[in-house]
């Protein structure tokens, strides 16, 4: 795409398609659909869309099958009173919004004479079909999860909030390519200073492009912190206790997932198990805490123990488990091989085809094993 030099339509169709075209100068699949609009006397008109993003059927069905049974009009506006049946259309003016537009999956109806064009919503986005949440799953509850459409996750989020009082306000981020942004909170139950201080934080990006949360995770973060402040999830259920505990949620276009503000560190110690299920609520969550803790601490009171401390136990423990090892790295290196070791095989799994992810850590882990004892880089 040029640069645009001018800012608003002209009353020229032809000078218009020719500024059009310029933008658009290169894709095959920008297409021109002209046309005579009237009866007496017949007016030049032309339909603009992006072929592969818009629904073409819709397209002759409501919009160009109507403008040729057209007789007789007075202006644009009379034309989409009168006959199309598109639910979103606006009358445009300007060029920028127009190009944006078309890029989102709208079509264009430009007739000559007039320097308004008709911007109307043929989208026709693929979508992945709704499924069950990879990371925070459920023995009970729900079982549906975020996709990538942010329609399809705002349907989720209103099917379970059915209120007058939920807001949603959209934002478009991005200098070159403009990502759609949707802003959720409920009246009444939101902190409004949470609330200020989101919105001017997100109104302060300024990037080319948009894709992925981890931008405007930065911008509400503003500077780096040990523990992160902004919470992820991939349910609607959780999101939705979210907003009525007063939080703002953050939505995506194009990410499975939402971004929850403020957080809170207990909240990563948060299940949905611990809210469906009757038997161990409280107790869950204190032993996940405990677990992490311990996850924490471990190879450390490991290390201690085994350098320092090995005298608190048994002769015969101490021998088998924490003296004998013949190995070429010293016991600190050896906690340090087998904690990167771990993190390589998470890599490894990210990477791989799904269908071969337990056959490949299961032969990468104890192929990995048993080389790193027979080498002597760490003990058994």
């Amino acid at each position: 795409m040029t640069r645009i030099d001018r800012s608003t339509l002209s009353i020229s169709i032809h000078r218009n398609l020719k500024v059009l075209s310029e933008q658009f100068n290169g894709p095959s699949n920008f297409k021109i659909r002209s046309l005579n609009v009237g009866v007496n006397p017949k007016i030049e008109a032309a339909i603009f869309y992006i072929d592969g993003i818009t629904n073409t059927q819709n397209i002759q069905e409501n919009i160009l099958n109507p403008l040729l049974k057209m007789t007789k009009m007075e202006n644009v506006e009379s034309v989409i009173k009168d006959h199309l049946s598109n639910i979103d259309v606006t009358v445009e003016d300007s060029i920028v919004e127009i190009v944006t537009g078309l890029t989102k999956g709208k079509c264009l109806v430009l007739i000559d004479g007039y320097n308004q064009g008709i911007l109307a919503d043929v989208s026709n986005w693929q979508t992945r079909s709704l499924s069950e949440p990879d990371t925070q799953r459920t023995i009970k509850g729900s079982m549906v999860g975020f996709n990538e459409q942010l329609k399809v996750n705002l349907n989720l989020l209103q099917n379970l909030i059915q209120t007058q009082k939920l807001k949603i306000e959209s934002y478009h981020i991005g200098i070159e390519s403009k990502t759609d942004v949707a802003l959720l909170y409920i009246d009444g139950y939101v902190d409004e200073k949470v609330l200020k201080e989101v919105k001017r934080k997100i109104k302060s990006i300024e990037v080319t492009y948009l894709l992925e949360a981890r931008v405007i995770e930065d911008a509400l973060e503003e500077r780096k912190t040990l523990f992160p402040l902004v919470f992820t999830s991939e349910r609607p259920d959780v999101t939705v206790s979210a907003l009525y505990e007063g939080r703002v949620v953050i939505i995506v276009n194009g990410l499975p997932f939402v971004l929850i503000v403020p957080c809170l560190f207990i909240h990563y110690f948060q299940q949905p198990d611990e809210y469906n299920s009757k038997a161990g609520r409280f107790g869950s969550r204190i032993f996940r805490l405990f677990s992490w803790i311990l996850a924490l601490i471990l190879p450390a009171i490991f290390i201690a123990i085994t350098r320092y401390h090995s005298s608190w136990f048994p002769s015969s423990l101490d021998k088998k488990l924490l003296s004998s090892s013949d190995t070429l790295m010293p016991f600190v290196m050896e906690v340090l091989f087998i904690l990167f070791i771990f993190q390589s095989l998470l890599e490894a799994t990210l990477r791989i085809p799904k269908n071969t992810t337990l056959l490949v850590t299961l032969i990468g882990t104890i192929t990995i094993g048993e080389t790193a004892v027979f080498a002597k880089i760490i003990c058994y």
